[in-house]
């Protein structure tokens, strides 16, 4: 178990591509962590108390290998820049366990449902940058253009769209038992986003490089950062 005030890095898990590639959005590689001495203290109860904070940091490369063009192209000459985000979830309430965690809908609400996130693209009107969530705040802080081509939509299976009635897929998060795993969706860029389903599009896949989750007892919330270096961080009280 933790000190008062102390922090400690856990283990991290790196898991491969495993799902199908549709032609509307793709899977990228997820990321795992084993909380299992965040949730738990030697006499097995509960650490996951109001005031604590859980600490998430990824490092996201696009996979070259992965990357699909659907059209005639050409291609752009620009590829997704690295991509660092953080987020510090601090516990308004205290759970009886990771699962009762991270299925709330305070912890969904926050990462992002298909509700609740805004647009990646829109003529006219709100966009992923005016919204709030962590899905949100990934995909603004995303190349909105690459050469010719701008960033529509993202998303990880075959249920994200681009014409009526539009379905938006948020960052997915699964546990099983301890084990926390966030996947990161695809990038599809077209070249135009007046005629998303008609044009020649890219669809760029996630490859995360590094991540690392920190558990802290502490009961105030870190000032985190957000500009446009491609370095995000959010505190979310959850």
């Amino acid at each position: 178990p933790l000190a008062i005030g102390g922090s400690e890095v856990r283990p991290v898990i790196f898991q491969p591509l495993n799902f199908p590639k549709g032609i509307d959005a793709g899977c990228g590689g997820k990321i795992s962590f084993d909380l299992t001495e965040f949730a738990t203290n030697a006499e097995g109860n509960t650490e996951l108390k109001a005031g604590y904070e859980i600490s998430f940091t990824f490092t996201l490369d696009y996979d070259a290998a992965e990357t699909q063009l659907i059209g005639v192209g050409p291609a752009p000459a620009q590829t997704p820049s690295t991509l660092n985000l953080d987020a510090t979830f601090v516990l308004a309430q205290s759970y009886d366990s990771i699962e009762d965690w991270v299925n709330s809908e305070s912890f969904q609400n926050i990462l992002g449902t298909a509700d609740n996130i805004k647009p990646v693209y829109a003529a006219a009107g709100e966009t992923s940058c005016d919204g709030g969530t962590f899905t949100d705040v990934f995909n603004c802080s995303l190349e909105q253009e690459l050469g010719a081509y701008t960033l529509y939509t993202t998303g990880i299976t075959e249920a994200t769209s681009v014409v009526p009635p539009i379905v938006r897929e948020p960052i997915a998060v699964t546990v099983a038992g301890n084990v926390v795993t966030f996947q990161f969706p695809a990038l599809r860029y077209v070249d135009n986003p007046a005629l998303p389903i008609a044009t020649d599009y890219f669809v760029f896949y996630n490859n995360t490089s590094a991540a690392s989750a920190t558990f802290q007892v502490t009961g105030g919330a870190r000032s985190l950062h957000s500009n446009r270096n491609y370095e995000v961080g959010m505190v979310y009280m959850d």
